[in-house]
């Protein structure tokens, strides 16, 4: 059709491109959430907290955004990661109770999102069943890939990825292959740190993928690599916490903390007291200078 037709143009969706001539990508993000405490006014300038609100009045006509809902309905926003028919499922809600008390059911969204237009496609009518749709259209040592990469927080580097993931059907080689093929299909995203490429799942689908890789039996052994890499980082890092290097390995801690909080929890909660004394001594004095003070003190 495009040898036959030279000015035609063709707008396709779908999760990857389609890998051919003269093809040009457009990536559709989830919709931009909504900034910590804003006034009412503002929250409601704000894409994802619009739809919400469009969706919730079309469930419920007499719904609006107050004061007194008004954080609720952006803590809805953020946790579902701006993703339109999370939103929409979300809203549909509001007939039986308020955006506070929604809030509480979200650690448990697969089960409570559903309910989806009849008239949509299946694996449009549940969060669960989107995500299964689109996991299920991925090669095995990717959902491998996927289902560990859901023990990192806060975002990770492909240096970590190969230091934690690798193991099994999955050799360190071929990690980058398969990473990058998880980004082309849109369940990793990538954002652009300077030089350094850091790479993070939106949350409902490191959820997802948590649940895979318990259901595997995984989760234990590579809740201990995750937590072995971290604890060597912090190591590494101390000395150089003195010195020239400081600010770069500071800075470097800090893009890492929720993973090293990770870690640390792996250490307490396996009764791991070595791992945990050598982390928490080693995180000391960055705890110290960028002002977690409270870091550490249960352990």
């Amino acid at each position: 059709m495009l040898k036959a037709c030279p000015q035609l143009r063709i707008l396709a969706s779908s999760r990857e491109g389609l890998s051919i001539g003269g093809e040009t990508l457009f990536a559709v993000s989830p919709l931009p959430l909504p900034q910590e405490h804003l006034e009412k006014e503002k929250l409601m300038q704000t894409p994802s907290v619009q739809l919400f609100v469009e969706r919730a009045q079309a469930a419920k006509p007499s719904f609006q955004l107050t004061e007194e809902n008004a954080e609720d309905v952006a803590e809805i926003c953020r946790q579902l990661d701006g993703i339109p028919l999370a939103l929409e499922l979300a809203a549909a809600r509001v007939k039986i109770m308020p955006p506070q008390k929604m809030v509480e059911y979200l650690d448990d969204r697969f089960r409570y999102l559903t309910g989806g237009a009849r008239t949509a496609m299946a694996h449009h009518q549940t969060l669960r069943a989107t995500i299964d749709w689109s996991y299920d259209l991925l090669e095995e040592e990717e959902k491998i890939l996927l289902n560990r990469l859901s023990l990192f927080r806060g975002g990770f580097v492909l240096e970590a990825t190969e230091g934690v993931c690798a193991g099994g059907a999955l050799d360190e080689l071929s990690v980058l292959e398969h990473l990058t093929q998880l980004v082309h299909k849109s369940l990793v995203q990538v954002d652009e740190e300077g030089e350094e490429a850091r790479y993070r799942l939106l949350e409902t689908v490191r959820q997802y993928a948590q649940e895979k890789l318990e259901s595997r039996g995984e989760m234990e052994s590579y809740r201990q690599a995750h937590g072995q890499y971290f604890l060597k980082l912090a190591v590494e890092a101390e000395p150089h916490l003195r010195g020239a290097e400081q600010a770069h390995w500071l800075n470097r801690l800090e893009r890492e903390h929720e993973n090293l909080r990770g870690a640390l929890e792996w250490a307490l909660g396996g009764r791991r007291g070595e791992e945990g004394l050598q982390l928490a001594g080693a995180m000391g004095r960055f705890w110290w200078i960028h002002g977690h003070l409270t870091e550490g003190r249960e352990g």
